[in-house]
């Protein structure tokens, strides 16, 4: 590996298998800063639903305890798991278990009609 990709691997990719560590290092790239600094009008959480996956293991880049401070912002169902940054891909059924939890949080809500997969009229 080199400085870099073992650099990802570290911060980003600390419970993912070496070949998707290494995946992760070849596929993304930093933030860029105008994405962290664009102004919003009014959040979509604010109205919406949301659920907030909080990454326990998280040791670089997004403390947890910095996660559970967004996370109440959202008043949202927050879900608190031993992942990394990186969940999809080291820890995929665990997501589509939050996916799973959400989606019948907003049909139980009747935010969406199952019939319709849509907004209700």
């Amino acid at each position: 590996m080199t400085t870099y990709q073992q650099a990802v691997a570290d911060a980003v990719a600390q419970k993912n298998s070496a070949d998707d560590a290494l995946l992760t290092a070849a596929t993304q790239k930093p933030v860029a800063t105008r994405c962290i600094q664009e102004q919003i009008t009014k959040p979509a959480w604010e109205e919406k639903p949301s659920w907030f996956r909080v990454a326990e293991s998280e040791i670089a880049l997004i403390a947890p305890e910095t996660q559970r401070c967004m996370a109440h912002r959202t008043r949202g169902h927050i879900c608190a798991m031993p992942v990394d940054h990186t969940p999809l891909a080291s820890a995929p059924d665990r997501v589509v278990a939050i996916i799973t939890q959400a989606v019948d949080g907003v049909f139980d809500k009747g935010v969406l009609d199952p019939q319709t997969i849509g907004p209700r009229a």
